[in-house]
Parts: structure tokens; C-alpha cells; sequence
């Protein structure tokens, strides 16, 4: 309980001191101005490609959450109420060429069935993330440090990455919704190079935000369910120490490269403990236009990891297939597909396809997911998943997500057929 009461205060008093640091600094009408001609983002963050990763990454996530739409917003007032918060971010930005964020997460989530008697879960997860940009502050080829640590707490006795044990689904619905505690989730370098074509990260990171990248997948905005977050066809490793490259060939097609802790642990920040075991992959990209790839994109991805002694898991390869296309930037059609080879992944094949739908009024936005996968061990069912969510923007910093699971044929568990999850996320920005 102290713990949580002590994320509220971090989470709260920067906004109240920024306010009023502000109030002497800042006229009142600054602040209740028309701010769609003066500002693009609500602290002037610019969109960061370095190492061409997805919305996860903290550059990216950085940028849609300060993205300011005078035209889309439910309670103006309330919204331009807080403009002097984001004015102290933006001068701590030009002053000291930093940039952060924070935003707390809500998940609540209730089965029709369950194993046990066990059948809800909720959970909060804190994130403070920023960038510091150190190298090439005037131009091109810019460096920055990147670093982005979490707490998550369950509320209850199980937290919705647990739920899956109770239910006999072979994955988590509430991905990275646990209970961890303090984590370092990214600390690593990230440096431009070639007039900014290409792009390197080393340092701790998450493959995830940076591999196999189809924008609709975020669990903290979009769906929740891991299956159809990730490819699980693929070995992923879990946060750890990574080096990779990315590189635009032209204007429409790019590769990206990288090796990775095949040990990696989120709860652990250890280098290499285990010893040099790699997960690696190289991938191929096709865009009609390289700053437009977070909305038109196909690639090809292909992995290898290496035999890990310790945890008696064999190595393993294999190919994924993924992308998405944009019409109007209202609909967005994605998907992805993979197979693998060997005992080294959860799955032998997965395939996710979906649409997603984003009304401008509001940027409210619509998701519809399904994933059909087939578990390594044979002995176990091929299981189909469902997702549907709506994200409704209360304000620009304030997002609440009703959403629906629906669980055919979960694989470790042959009582039910049909399992639905019901749930409701809340999320706060700052």
C-alpha cells in the first residue's frame, strides 16, 4: 500500500509543481489560446525513428503522447487547464535537451469460467520514460539516451499476467500487467548515423519495440492479450541487453539487424548471467515511403536462438511474415503470421489478423483481433483467440478501454471450449 500511494505522489506532484513554477512565468491566457496553430506537440517532442521502432518504444510513445488536437477534445477546458505542465516539460527540453513522460495503468479482467475458483485479476503499472539527446543537439546524426522504468502491483490475490494459470490459456490476457515491482525496463544508447538513414541501439532494451513492429500492437492503448500482441511463433527473449541496427536501403525498402540476451529477464537487469547465448534476427521491409511505414508497411522477419544450457531449452529458428495498411488514416488492417522450427518457441505456428478503426472526432479508436496458433507440444490443443476493444479519449491524457477476450480451445485446458474475459482499462498520461 505504501508503495502505491508513493507512485501516486511521483505521478501527480511534478504536474502540480510544473503549474505553479508556471503561474509566474506564464500569462493565463497563454494557456487558454487556440494552441492548434501554435503548437504540434504540447511539448515539442518530434517523432524519434532511431532504430525504426514501433509505438512501444519510448521515443515513439514519447511523441503520441504529447500530441496536442485542439479539434478532438470532449472537455477543452480541462485540457488547456493543464498546458502549463506540458509548456515546463517543453523548456526543460529546450534548456536541457530532455524529454520524459509518465502515465499510470488500470487493468481489471473477469472470467465466465475458470479452473479454480480464481477468475478476475487487476493490476497498475507506473512508467516514468525519457530520452536524454546528448549528441548532434543542432542537426543530423543525433544521440540520446533512453531509459524507461516501471512498477506493477497487483490490487487483488493475482494479477491479469497470472490469470492464464487459472484458466488453462497458453498465454497471458493481460500482458505486462503483473506484479514485478520496480523494474529498468530500457537503458540503452541510441545514435543516428548517415546523414539519419540508419540507426543503432545497444544497451538494455526490449526486442519487441523493435523487431517484427505492426503499429496496432501496444498494451497499454490497444489490445491486452499477449498472443495478439506478439508473434509467439517466435522465441522473443525478455528485456535484456541488445545491440541492433537499422537502416534505410532508400526510400521504400529497409533492413533491420540485432543480437540479444537469449536470457533476458525483465525482473533481473544481469548481463549475460547465464552465459553468451544469443537470440538474433535480420529483417527486410517494404513502405511506400519511409516516413510513412508506421502506417503502410510488410516485411519479412528471420530469427535464430541458441541452445540455453541452464533452462534446458534447445535452440531454435524460424520466419515471420508481418504488416499493416492505412486508408485514410481512419482504418488499418494488420497482420501476422509465423513458423518455427525446433522446441525453442511456445508456438510452432501463429497467425493474428485484424482491423483497427480511428473515429478523428475524438481519436477514440475500435480493435478487432484474432489469433490462431499451434502450441509446440503436440499433446496440446491448437487454441483461437479473440480481442475486441473501444478506447474512448475522456480527455487527451485520460483514456478508458472497455474490451472483450474470447478464449476457444485454450490449450491447457480441456473442460472448456469457451472461456469469455471481460475487461476494463484506465489510463492516465502526463
Amino acid at each position: 500500500m505504501q508503495n502505491k500511494k508513493y507512485l501516486l505522489l511521483i505521478f501527480l506532484s511534478s504536474c502540480v509543481f510544473a503549474q505553479q513554477g508556471e503561474s509566474q512565468s506564464v500569462p493565463v491566457e497563454k494557456s487558454n489560446v487556440d494552441l492548434k496553430e501554435q503548437v504540434k506537440s504540447r511539448s515539442g517532442y518530434e517523432v524519434d525513428n532511431i532504430g525504426y521502432g514501433g509505438s512501444t518504444s519510448v521515443g515513439k510513445q514519447l511523441y503520441l503522447d504529447n500530441l496536442y488536437i485542439p479539434d478532438a477534445l470532449r472537455f477543452p477546458e480541462f485540457d488547456k487547464s493543464i498546458q502549463p505542465y506540458y509548456e515546463w516539460k517543453r523548456k526543460i527540453r529546450e534548456q536541457h535537451n530532455f524529454q520524459f513522460g509518465q502515465d499510470y495503468t488500470s487493468l481489471y479482467q473477469r472470467a465466465s469460467d475458470s479452473l479454480t475458483d480464481t477468475d478476475s485479476a487487476s493490476a497498475g503499472v507506473y512508467r516514468f520514460y525519457g530520452r536524454w539527446l546528448a549528441v548532434g543537439k543542432e542537426g543530423k546524426n543525433d544521440g540520446a539516451l533512453v531509459f524507461k522504468i516501471e512498477h506493477s502491483h497487483k490490487y487483488g490475490a493475482v494479477s491479469p499476467d497470472d490469470l492464464n494459470n487459472y484458466l488453462g490459456y497458453l498465454g497471458s490476457t493481460g500482458y505486462l500487467y503483473s506484479d514485478l515491482d520496480w523494474v529498468l525496463n530500457d537503458f540503452n544508447w541510441q545514435q543516428k548515423f548517415d546523414d539519419d538513414r540508419g540507426g543503432f541501439v545497444i544497451g538494455r532494451a526490449d526486442p519487441n519495440d523493435y523487431m517484427d513492429v505492426v503499429d496496432y500492437a501496444n498494451p497499454f492503448t490497444t489490445f491486452q492479450n499477449q498472443n495478439i500482441l506478439e508473434n509467439r511463433s517466435i522465441a522473443i527473449p525478455d528485456t535484456g541487453f541488445t545491440a541492433g541496427i537499422g537502416y534505410a536501403i532508400d526510400d521504400q525498402w529497409y533492413l533491420k539487424l540485432a543480437t540479444h540476451d537469449a536470457n533476458g529477464s525483465l525482473d533481473d537487469p544481469g548481463f549475460f548471467d547465464q552465459g553468451a547465448e544469443f537470440f538474433s534476427f535480420v529483417e527486410f521491409g517494404w513502405t511506400p515511403a519511409i516516413d510513412d511505414r508506421d502506417l503502410k508497411d510488410v516485411h519479412i522477419t528471420l530469427w535464430h536462438v541458441d541452445q540455453r544450457v541452464n533452462e534446458n531449452i534447445p535452440e531454435g529458428d524460424g520466419v515471420a511474415f508481418g504488416g499493416s495498411w492505412s486508408f485514410d488514416k481512419e482504418w488499418i488492417i494488420f497482420g501476422r503470421t509465423g513458423q518455427s522450427r525446433g522446441k525453442a518457441s511456445i508456438m510452432k505456428r501463429s497467425t493474428t489478423v485484424g482491423v483497427s478503426h480511428i473515429w478523428k472526432a475524438y481519436l477514440d479508436v475500435f480493435g478487432l483481433a484474432v489469433n490462431y496458433s499451434e502450441p509446440v507440444n503436440e499433446k496440446l490443443r491448437e487454441q483461437t483467440t479473440v480481442e475486441t476493444f473501444l478506447k474512448v479519449k475522456l480527455a487527451q491524457n485520460i483514456a478508458i478501454t472497455p474490451s472483450f477476450q474470447w478464449l476457444i480451445n485454450p490449450a491447457l485446458n480441456p473442460q472448456q471450449d469457451h472461456i469469455q474475459i471481460y475487461g476494463l482499462r484506465i489510463r492516465i498520461n502526463l
